[in-house]
């Protein structure tokens, strides 16, 4: 553990940027009809702007995080204090204890807690994503532990609140007892046993409630492996100069990647199966659904600007057919701001079952159609519909 955390040291002294940017991700890049500035309104100092790429000002830039946690599509990457190093120390205290602390910079914690406590600039910098993915690690509970936000200049309360909030709502999908407290555990409810043990019934992974010895070690590092390798790119990335190049052509619109704390949360839920749900339909707001109405005329722009691979387009000579797979949908919902047709609706995920199986579901389905307007070829729905987009909407503006 000990070159584990020197690795990460050496990664962060390479990079001279606490904040390192992916403008080509940024919805508000790829179209200027996308309505996202969660960046921007949430960033106390003001440092960020987003014109032709997204910009951090780094003289003005306080290293809280805030953008990086309520960025949908990964634009923002923490280099000083990231995610790799902060599992990397979790993992560390996992060792010899199932209870984490993790507390703002000006918290003084008791002696006794300090050797299970990490520190971090602001609390507001962890996303849903990654207080789930420590629970990986086996940990009992994690208590997170606040200073005088209502005093601090990052104010970053309301975003924690938010987070605290949203993490137990999806890990009470598998486990009734709550794991996450914010400064204090309400009436001694510490959970006595490990959050995997009880969703698994395994006997090889409920340890000891005192001691974390009695842990099965092979369990241990299988876990801690499959971890580390989700966080791999995030390690490989800080030492490739070419990806902090922010400036980059029109074509770069059409890459796509999955946020890496999105991945570490997909890997920590799909080591379950859906059986092992306690309310598999409990309204989640880090998962979406999506609906596409039968307007729809497969024009394809969704796919092509969705930053995450969500939505997939099948063309054939006589059919199309939009894939949607909910488990890579952050909700940035810049596929229903850019539609002309109005024809996308994003609303949060019931059905956790498609997210545990990683599941492609078909949204529309259209065929090959002759306007009866132009005589050019169209795709839309099985519907009535015989005429194409341009001649429909010149129709509707003669009536």
């Amino acid at each position: 553990m000990f070159y584990l955390n020197k690795l990460f040291d050496l990664v962060s002294d390479l990079s001279f940027e606490a904040i390192k940017v992916k403008s080509h991700l940024c919805t508000k890049v790829r179209s200027p009809h996308s309505q996202c500035q969660k960046c921007i309104e949430i960033c106390p100092q003001d440092a960020i702007t987003i014109e032709q790429k997204v910009s951090v000002d780094q003289e003005k830039c306080d290293k809280c995080g805030h953008c990086y946690n309520v960025c949908p599509v990964g634009v923002f990457v923490i280099q000083e204090g990231s995610d790799s190093k902060l599992i990397s120390e979790a993992a560390g205290i996992a060792d010899f204890t199932q209870e984490l602390i993790i507390s703002c910079q000006k918290v003084r914690v008791k002696r006794n807690e300090r050797k299970k406590e990490i520190k971090v600039k602001c609390l507001a910098r962890l996303s849903e994503e990654i207080l789930i993915s420590i629970f990986k690690l086996d940990y009992r509970y994690l208590l997170l532990k606040n200073g005088k936000c209502d005093q601090c200049e990052l104010n970053g309360l309301e975003l924690i609140k938010k987070t605290v909030k949203n993490s137990n709502n999806i890990l009470s999908l598998f486990d009734n007892e709550k794991r996450i407290w914010l400064n204090e555990i309400e009436n001694n409810q510490i959970p006595n046993h490990i959050l995997r043990s009880s969703i698994l019934n395994e006997d090889d992974v409920k340890g000891d409630t005192n001691k974390d010895c009695t842990k099965d070690a092979n369990t241990e590092v299988i876990n801690r492996r499959q971890l580390f390798n989700v966080l791999k790119s995030e390690i490989k990335k800080s030492f490739n100069k070419n990806n902090e190049d922010s400036n980059r052509d029109e074509s770069s619109f059409r890459e796509k990647e999955i946020p890496v704390n999105r991945k570490m949360l997909l890997d920590f839920m799909q080591e379950f199966s859906e059986e092992q749900l306690i309310n598999s339909t409990k309204k989640q707001t880090i998962f979406w659904d999506l609906e596409l109405a039968a307007d729809c005329d497969f024009c394809g722009s969704c796919v092509t600007l969705c930053p995450t691979s969500a939505l997939e387009i099948i063309k054939e000579e006589e059919r199309k057919e939009i894939l949607f797979t909910p488990a890579f949908c952050t909700g940035c919902k810049l596929c229903q701001e850019i539609c002309v047709l109005d024809a996308i609706r994003l609303s949060n995920q019931r059905d956790l079952k498609t997210i545990l199986n990683n599941e492609q579901v078909s949204v529309q389905k259209g065929v090959k159609k002759v306007c009866s307007g132009c005589g050019d070829e169209f795709f839309a729905t099985e519907d009535e519909k015989n005429k194409c987009f341009g001649c429909a909407y010149q129709a509707n503006l003669m009536n």
